[in-house]
């Protein structure tokens, strides 16, 4: 006798993926997915300015973390649904187009490492004293 691998639609909602309580439907999943595309120029904004004193410091790490948190739950949502069915053409587009979006991403925060480097341990110290968001 053949088995057949049963589809998504075959298997009790108990046992899939939760991805609703990521994204409640595939709009909205595509309207946080343009909304981080738009930040990724906010990410940017901060090349060169890291090491500009605590407050800049702090306000990085703010709004890289809220933009990377939403960019995550993007590529998660996609990557959930497409290892679903691997045959579904149009979720195997989204996990890409998630991939893509993480490769954008990285290269949008690329000089972070470097510039909080170059900033210092002494100073990281200092702005750490005098900034208590950065602890």
């Amino acid at each position: 006798m053949e088995k057949t691998i049963p589809t998504r639609d075959q298997i009790p909602q108990e046992d899939t993926w939760a991805t609703d309580s990521i994204f409640a439907s595939q709009d909205e999943w595509a309207k946080a997915f343009e909304e981080v595309v738009g930040n990724l120029s906010t990410l940017r904004a901060f090349q060169g300015s890291l090491a500009n004193g605590p407050e800049r410091l702090l306000e990085w790490f703010q709004s890289s973390e809220k933009i990377i948190e939403k960019a995550m739950h993007v590529i998660l949502y996609a990557r959930l649904n497409s290892s679903v069915d691997s045959t579904n053409e149009e979720l195997t587009g989204y996990a890409d187009q998630a991939m893509g979006l993480y490769t954008r991403m990285l290269g949008a925060t690329s000089f972070d490492e470097p510039e909080i480097m170059g900033i210092g341990e002494a100073t990281i110290n200092e702005w750490m004293e005098t900034e208590p968001g950065l602890k």
